[in-house]
């Protein structure tokens, strides 16, 4: 959960590690904060990349032990609930070679 204590609604947003999906450098549209017109929009994608920013590290390590546990079927309703990481990790590895290159 993306939480920002103080505001009047605390939860802002919500990171699903168990959704994870590799994408290619080359296919990422950054979204430039400051262009987002909405301004109540463009204050939360703000807190949202700064909740993002302030956390990089824990997110980082929550990331990578939720793939983990899922590669390793190491909690079978977590796997039940998640993306299957070897075949979007085959499906990146053919793209990136078929069409990007």
């Amino acid at each position: 959960m993306i939480r920002i204590p103080g505001d009047e609604k605390e939860i802002k947003g919500s990171l699903r590690f168990n959704y994870m999906i590799p994408v290619p450098e080359e296919c990422i549209e950054r979204l430039v904060i400051k262009d987002v017109e909405d301004e109540k929009y463009r204050l939360l994608l703000n807190k949202e990349y700064q909740f993002c920013m302030d956390n990089a590290e824990r997110i980082q390590k929550k990331a990578n032990k939720i793939y983990e546990m899922v590669i390793t079927n190491r909690k079978q309703k977590l796997t039940d609930n998640s993306c299957s990481f070897s075949i979007l990790e085959q499906g990146y590895q053919e793209y990136v070679e078929n069409v990007l290159k």
